[in-house]
């Protein structure tokens, strides 16, 4: 993972490219399962630049969902050393959940959706 670390996070901050930013995403999910609290270590960073994500207006909204989903991965992971990371991750899925879209706005809604 230490190898892999400065790559991965670069990925994670590349905001431009949103499909490298969702590919960064979800490969943080993989080996959060995979590796499970040997992540541990890295996860300032990772939730660092995960919560910099979600806070960018300019990131691609597609990249946002798979972000939420990967702080559960987190959590699952690392189990009770996720608690420094909670309160900030549940602000960011309560400002989710209040999301509102117009009823005209099927791409906006089915957004909102995939947050939920």
């Amino acid at each position: 993972m230490t190898a892999l670390q400065p790559f991965l996070m670069a990925g994670l901050r590349n905001f431009e490219a949103y499909q490298v930013c969702t590919c960064a995403v979800g490969l943080v999910g993989d080996i959060s399962r995979s590796i499970e609290n040997n992540i541990q270590p890295f996860c300032d960073e990772i939730m660092s630049a995960l919560i910099e994500a979600l806070q960018n207006a300019s990131l691609h909204r597609s990249v946002k969902p798979p972000v939420l989903s990967c702080f559960g991965d987190i959590a699952l992971a690392i189990g009770a050393a996720y608690e420094p990371y909670l309160q900030l991750s549940l602000m960011m899925l309560l400002q989710a959940a209040q999301t509102r879209a117009p009823d005209d706005d099927e791409e906006l809604i089915d957004y909102k959706e995939g947050l939920a």
